[in-house]
């Protein structure tokens, strides 16, 4: 057994342009490489991206070495297409295709194709049940990660809204963790899993949800290498959660919940839970606040247990072209089977829109602490900045930048 202790910085920058085929887009230069809610039932192809990136470090993080080859420029394009279809009582399905390509100027033999399937679909089970289903899965390399569209414009899609302003927080700020499952698995991360969830609303202001998921990432490197240029080679997942909540007014709901996670990976068997309370608020016109806590317990297959916290606050400030989103999360154990004994993370993004042009500017990053455990400290950061400008209601363009940072203490 040998410790080491890696650090991976990346930077890199991307010029890429997309052609939405579908008209019907509401808009289209916010939300890069998604597919829209269509009204038309049937196949879809949803858009058409190229571009043009540069990378500082070729390769993958290993845990004793740093396996780079220098900077190249790496030409990039993709596509996506699917199928949907929409009944009036809101029963939905809906499955998509995305593939795409990275090539390589200087190092072509590490060219990549990477591609991407899901499956999702809702029913309603009377007035008051409503049933969901998804299935995604993925083959990627790290480069599928560092040169995708800007993840920032995941949240300028809303228009202000309250509702819209905190259903919108959360999507934006998970898009921005930093991803620890693409830099610890290595060069290359072969990805599948599922998710069904059950929710009764007896009433508009009250409502009860069960969600139950499970998954496994694995590294798709060289089993003669993997060990060389992954912190762990693979880790399988499951999770279960149930939560309540009541809206105390339009502007205040409240609930409590709880859930446990287990994950099986080279390094052990580690289970964390937690109970938890929430509050949502939203304060004025622009302001949007949520914070929830309570007690979390972790287990490790090494027979320590351990008692901690879990506690979430995020916020979020929309006026006028600029939208303001924060987060700090708390919680017992790590998501990657590192065996962590706490993980820290902060995340931050800013969006200044002029509607009138059509040019926007993102910018914001998160970065994560792994705390404790048997195999170290981990530390990931991310951060991205770009310009976008929608030429038409079909062709937008974009550039943006990304600095990624891993540094931590592997065990070989």
């Amino acid at each position: 057994m040998r410790n080491g202790n890696p650090h991976f910085v990346l930077f890199s920058t991307l010029l890429i342009c997309s052609l939405w085929t579908r008209s019907a887009m509401a808009q289209p230069r916010l939300q890069f490489g998604r597919p829209a809610n269509f009204s038309q039932n049937g196949f879809h192809l949803y858009n058409v991206t190229g571009g043009m990136g540069y990378a500082s470090t070729v390769g993958g993080v290993g845990i004793s070495v740093q396996s780079s080859s220098g900077g190249d420029f790496m030409p990039y394009a993709s596509t996506s297409f699917g199928y949907s279809r929409q009944n009036p009582i809101g029963d939905s399905f809906g499955i998509t295709y995305s593939p795409g390509y990275t090539g390589r100027i200087r190092f072509s033999e590490r060219q990549s194709f990477n591609q991407n399937l899901s499956v999702n679909s809702t029913h309603r089970m009377g007035s008051h049940w409503n049933s969901t289903f998804s299935l995604n899965g993925s083959d990627a390399s790290i480069d599928q990660f560092i040169f995708n569209a800007n993840s920032l414009t995941l949240f300028a899609g809303t228009d202000g809204a309250p509702s819209d302003l905190g259903n919108g927080l959360s999507g934006a700020l998970s898009g921005l963790v930093p991803r620890g499952n693409t830099i610890l698995f290595g060069t290359r991360v072969r990805t599948a899993g599922g998710e069904a969830g059950l929710t009764y609303r007896p009433t508009v202001r009250w409502s009860t949800g069960f969600n139950i998921s499970a998954g496994i990432a694995r590294t798709k490197d060289d089993p003669l290498t993997q060990f060389a240029t992954s912190v762990i080679p693979r880790n399988v997942y499951g999770a279960v959660q149930a939560n309540t909540t009541y809206a105390l007014s339009p502007r205040t709901t409240v609930g409590v919940g709880g859930n446990t996670s287990k994950n099986w990976s080279r390094l052990g068997v580690f289970q964390t839970s937690s109970i938890f309370a929430v509050l949502d608020r939203q304060v004025g016109v622009h302001w949007f606040v949520s914070v929830s806590g309570g007690p979390a317990f972790a287990d490790y297959s090494t027979g320590v247990h351990t008692a901690s916290y879990a506690a979430t606050s995020s916020l979020g400030y929309r006026i006028r072209q600029n939208t303001l989103v924060g987060s700090y999360n708390h919680a017992a154990g790590d998501q990657y089977g590192l065996g962590a004994g706490t993980t820290n993370s902060v995340l931050g993004a800013w969006t200044y829109t002029l509607r009138s042009t059509g040019w926007q500017f993102q910018a914001g990053g998160g970065k994560e602490w792994l705390r404790g455990g048997g195999t170290g400290n981990f530390d990931i950061a991310q951060a991205t900045g770009g310009l976008s400008k929608s030429i038409s209601r079909r062709l937008s363009t974009q550039l943006s930048y990304s600095y990624i940072d891993y540094s931590g203490r592997g065990v070989r």
